[in-house]
């Protein structure tokens, strides 16, 4: 009795020590700052140390609304701006060094190659080292819009899809999702089959054959027009997403405000699970989350009680949609970026207006005491209309400052699919052994050479450790499944 009481004392602590911990933020605000084009932000969890790191501005990119992402290799963050630039208002794809704070233009969208222009999703890297993402026109400057690839080692860009010659076109906004080995998942606006609906579609590219493959056309009743929305990859192996409009196909396909539904890749069908109704929200942008709980959290730009939107959960099991705040104004209107869990066990998101100065705010809601807190108000000067957030911090991304050092890194943090361990001072085997939070161990494997991967799609969501041993040292660190 005694030895499971210990051992219960001891799971409570170190639960509560890593719910303790105060997460570092970082995001991008659409406006705002010197220039009123935009900042590059940092923030602490508890809504102390606020940090603009970069004012955006005409010639290097302005106005980004996508989402951060970090190379753990290089200390680098990556991004775009859908606007700005060197070669005309195409916009950049650029990269920020957090170990210098430079911020560089790193690739102009332009009209004199196959570029593209104006890039529209947030940047994906997948196990290629390349990074992913979608441009809203092509660089004749039809709607349609493409998918290309950034090599960051020599600068090179590839478009890899012309969506001009296919049926569903138009990214407006959703990011890509890898699901399976070097396979990415997205949505697009719009097609040339349901022209009087404007439905769009899901598409897959195959990485490894270079092969692009029209999945899905949406018929309005199971959603229309998914604006920034984007899928997920839930524990039960079924995507997940939400489109911006569509679902109500009572008034000859005049009304909807847009659907929850599902996506199997097995089958290749899409279940419409809940339509928005105004109510219960409407007109949703970008995509949910799955929190370790295993519920999906989300938010719409519009609805509920006060019509400025509203954060929701959706549990898979019931197809039950619970609201948990109604936007009001006063805490945030209008959002427009999905939510994160940081490493402390809450979500993080953003509104896009309202708060003190209606120039949008930061906030983080507790869901185990369903508490909602406004951690910051931007003024203009600080920024304006954010929409993303990420997390970085040595603790959250399973390494402590020691680890670093030595040259490993474990990425993407948190995972859904697959999880990168890089040494890049590899020399002699070395053993990972990965445990849950009851200690059990689910992984085990001997490391051989710099660079190894496993897959962890089937893993459970939550909150794992690693350890690392090799001949000399022993790293130890922690992750998240989402």
């Amino acid at each position: 009795m005694k030895k499971i009481i210990l051992i219960g004392i001891v799971l409570i602590l170190l639960i509560n020590h890593m719910y303790a911990q105060t997460p570092h933020l970082w995001g991008l605000a659409n406006l705002g700052g010197l220039y009123n084009k935009g900042v590059l932000y940092k923030i602490n969890g508890d809504g102390t140390g606020y940090t603009n790191h970069y004012n955006f501005n005409d010639t290097l990119g302005r106005y980004p609304q996508y989402k951060l992402m970090f190379n753990y290799n290089n200390n680098k963050f990556y991004g775009v701006c859908p606007a700005g630039g060197q070669l005309g208002d195409n916009g950049v794809l650029f990269s920020f060094d957090t170990l210098t704070n430079t911020y560089s233009d790193i690739h102009d969208f332009n009209t004199l190659d196959s570029s593209g222009r104006n890039p529209c999703s947030s940047l994906i890297q997948l196990n290629n080292g390349l990074l992913y993402g979608l441009a809203a026109q092509t660089s004749s400057g039809s709607q349609a819009g493409l998918l290309y690839n950034f090599n960051t080692t020599n600068s090179a860009y590839t478009k890899l899809v012309d969506f001009d010659t296919n049926y569903i076109q138009s990214p407006l906004g959703g990011d890509l999702l890898e699901f399976g080995t070097n396979k990415l998942y997205g949505l697009l606006g719009n097609d040339t089959i349901h022209t009087d609906h404007g439905s769009g579609g899901i598409f897959r590219f195959d990485v490894a054959t270079s092969t692009y493959t029209e999945l899905y056309h949406f018929d309005f009743y199971h959603g229309t027009v998914p604006q920034g929305n984007g899928l997920i990859h839930a524990t039960n192996n079924i995507l997940y997403g939400m489109t911006y409009g569509g679902g109500d196909t009572t008034n000859n396909f005049t009304q909807g405000y847009g659907v929850i539904f599902s996506f199997d890749t097995t089958t290749n069908t899409v279940t419409n699970l809940m339509n928005f109704t105004g109510t219960n929200g409407h007109h949703p942008y970008r995509s949910f989350i799955q929190a370790a709980n295993g519920l999906l959290y989300g938010m719409t730009s519009q609805g509920g009680t006060n019509n400025k939107g509203v954060l929701f959960s959706f549990n898979i099991a019931t197809n039950a949609q619970t609201i948990l705040v109604n936007f009001s104004g006063t805490n945030g209107a209008d959002p427009r970026g999905s939510l994160m869990q940081a490493s402390d066990g809450k979500l993080y998101g953003t509104t896009r207006i309202g708060g003190l100065n209606n120039k949008g705010l930061i906030f983080s809601y507790d869901i185990i005491t369903n508490t909602f807190t406004d951690i910051h108000d931007f003024n203009g000067t600080d920024g304006a209309s954010s929409y993303e957030l990420v997390e970085l911090n040595n603790e959250t991304v399973g390494l402590p400052k020691a680890s670093i050092q030595i040259g490993i890194s474990i990425y993407p943090n948190p995972a859904s699919t697959f999880l990168n361990i890089h040494h890049s001072t590899y020399t002699t085997p070395e053993t990972l052994l990965i445990t849950d939070l009851l200690g059990t161990v689910v992984y085990k494997e001997n490391l051989t050479g710099i660079d190894n991967t496993i897959s962890i799609s089937t893993w459970s969501a939550g909150i794992y450790f690693y350890e690392i041993k090799g001949e000399k040292e022993i790293v130890r660190g922690k992750f998240v499944i989402l």
